[in-house]
């Protein structure tokens, strides 16, 4: 089976995310063909090789010095029309160059969920996150499933009507 992680930041940025996704491309790719596609951090080449799955990087424009930075990647949808995954599987939804891509993908794909609704410190952020959060919710439609990284997430997905039927609870 050929899979494919799309996630704007991965190594060298060593955030959870890409923490969790290091984790199941290593574990994946001792049985299937694996691939992170993820945003040219400097520095970085256009491909690599990971622990058991390839690493594909496309060039990207980082704004602000936010900590992750907002990424604008262009290729996403050609690049998943390259790897001709039988299953793409998304985990960020604060970067809307790669959702509305993703959303375009034909085949199969999951979204993780990673962090709890409406996160961040402060008015400001909080309330940016919330608005991101529900603006994102409709879209989950447009997903054959949900993965929620606690029942914790899972509960706060279910209270905002994503279905049961929809949701599975992989933790790290």
């Amino acid at each position: 089976m050929r899979i494919v992680h799309v996630n704007p930041y991965f190594y060298p940025f060593r955030g959870g995310i890409e923490h969790r996704v290091h984790n199941v491309c290593r574990l994946l790719g001792r049985e299937h063909e694996v691939t992170v596609l993820t945003g040219r951090l400097p520095g970085t080449d256009r491909e690599e090789r990971g622990d058991g799955y390839d690493i594909r990087r496309l060039d990207s424009r980082f704004i602000g010095d936010y900590n992750p930075p907002y990424i604008i990647s262009k290729g996403v949808r050609a690049e998943l029309k390259a790897l001709d995954p039988d299953i793409v599987e998304f985990h960020y939804r604060w970067a809307p160059s790669y959702t509305k891509e993703v959303l375009r993908h034909d085949g199969p794909k999951v979204f993780t969920w990673h962090n709890s609704f409406g996160e961040g410190e402060g008015l400001l952020q909080r309330s940016g996150s919330w608005m991101n959060d529900r603006a994102f919710l409709p879209k989950l439609r447009s997903f054959d499933s949900v993965t929620c990284i606690s029942d914790y997430i899972r509960q706060e997905l279910s209270v905002r009507g994503v279905p049961d039927e929809r949701m599975r609870t992989i933790g790290n």
